[in-house]
């Protein structure tokens, strides 16, 4: 959660299932962009010891070519979600 919130961008909603967590967001409208809507699950792996994570976004407009990628958002959490646990790990 974090992770998403230190991006400033506003948390929609928060899901939680015995499966996964879910964190619903959106990025504001500015002058270079009409925003992004996404969407962060946190699923159990396999074992016990395995966490995945999405990140699934999605431009408000689909012509417009500004503003932030699936894959620039994915990067800044995953980012932000390593330096979080090389922290916690120390």
């Amino acid at each position: 959660m974090d992770a998403v919130r230190g991006l400033h961008l506003d948390v929609q909603n928060t899901d939680e299932t015995p499966e996964r967590f879910q964190i619903q967001f959106t990025k504001s409208v500015s002058a270079f962009s009409w925003g992004e809507v996404g969407v962060v699950n946190v699923v159990r792996g396999d074992d016990a010891s395995t966490t995945v994570v999405y990140v699934h976004t999605q431009k408000r407009d689909q012509l417009q070519v500004t503003g932030t990628s699936e894959r620039q958002f994915g990067e800044q959490i995953f980012a932000r979600i390593t330096a979080s646990l090389s922290t916690a790990s120390q």
